[in-house]
């Protein structure tokens, strides 16, 4: 990496440098504003919320 120049090149979405050895953990509170995240959990909320009132039925296991 380091003859091709790829280990000192600037990931093109960010102003930091990274490192390939480095692992990189999100910033949660940037994750409300995502909005592919904020969809996700919206679908997650409103469908507990469903199940809640009836409207999605619930899986019943079959007493044996």
């Amino acid at each position: 990496m380091l003859a091709n120049g790829a280990s000192l090149t600037l990931c093109r979405f960010s102003d930091e440098p990274f490192n390939t050895n480095e692992i990189i953990y999100p910033r949660r509170s940037e994750i409300p504003s995502h909005p592919p995240s904020a969809a996700i959990a919206a679908a997650v909320l409103a469908a507990i919320g469903l199940m809640g009132r009836g409207a999605i039925p619930r899986r019943v296991i079959p007493a044996v």
